[in-house]
């Protein structure tokens, strides 16, 4: 039985939506892009997770301001994402240094638990503190001996998806927008001097989990986040019934969840 368990646990996948971002996918088969190698053992990554749905005076408290409940804040909600893109791109973690902040100290308790439909009582507020972090940034190693910084945020105004990543290296820099996420930008320093600029490449149905929407030509067809979330459970499927595995597995997660436990004593 401890066997079976143990084998499940590799097996079982984290649907995490970013790292299968299908640019990603992209990226991951086209070697020229970038010398990966060389990216990851002198490179800089940068790593953000910004959204704005709590930069809100009137938005109740909920279970992700209570570290009972949520633990960390924008860490653990947002944090997430970004930690495991940066070892998708450049590998385990070695050493972090860590701040965080909380800009709205107390949240109004709403009358009715209904999620982000909750509403509050202006006339007879009741308010609550707030436990952890609305923000955190880090500057982090890794043991590649690439460096990094790595921000999460859920108070950044005018961010609705902004869980976004650069990585420079000795080869070039490929950049991508969270919120612009069918498109990656890539600088290559294997182009002539005069032809050197960052260009666009759009991913389309030259990755196969996009064919599978666009059968047509190559990029253009922008998916979306729930279409994303499609990929994540084929995936999923093919990943058990074939018996190669899934990524990401609970089993490489746990490097993640080590960082949140030790980044939350800090």
């Amino acid at each position: 039985m401890g066997q079976s368990h143990a084998d499940a646990f590799k097996r079982a996948a984290l649907l995490y939506k970013l790292p299968m971002e299908p640019v990603l996918y992209m990226l991951a088969e086209q070697n020229d892009v970038l010398a990966a190698e060389k990216a990851q053992k002198f490179g800089f990554v940068h790593s953000t997770g910004d959204c704005g749905f709590f930069n809100d005076p009137h938005l109740p408290y909920s279970w992700r301001c209570e570290k009972k409940l949520a633990g960390t804040g924008a860490l653990g909600d947002l944090g997430a994402h970004t930690i495991s893109i940066a070892q998708y791109l450049a590998g385990s973690l070695q050493s972090v240094c860590t701040q965080g902040q909380t800009f709205f100290p107390e949240r109004m308790v709403a009358a009715h638990d209904a999620g982000y439909g909750s509403k509050v009582d202006l006339n007879n507020p009741v308010w609550k503190k707030v436990e952890n972090e609305d923000q955190v940034q880090s500057l982090v190693k890794f043991v590649s001996g690439a460096g990094g910084v790595i921000e999460a945020s859920r108070i950044t105004a005018g961010k609705v998806f902004g869980c976004s990543w650069e990585i420079n290296g000795t080869e070039g820099t490929i950049i991508l927008d969270g919120e612009r996420f069918n498109e990656l930008k890539v600088f290559s320093q294997k182009h002539p001097k005069k032809e050197r600029g960052f260009k666009t490449i759009y991913a389309g149905s030259q990755v196969a989990q996009y064919n599978a929407f666009f059968g047509f030509d190559f990029a253009g067809g922008g998916l979306g986040y729930f279409d994303v979330k499609v990929i994540e459970v084929h995936d999923l499927i093919a990943g058990i019934a074939s018996g190669k595995g899934c990524y990401r597995t609970l089993n490489s997660d746990t490097r993640t969840s080590v960082r949140f436990m030790r980044w939350n004593s800090l």
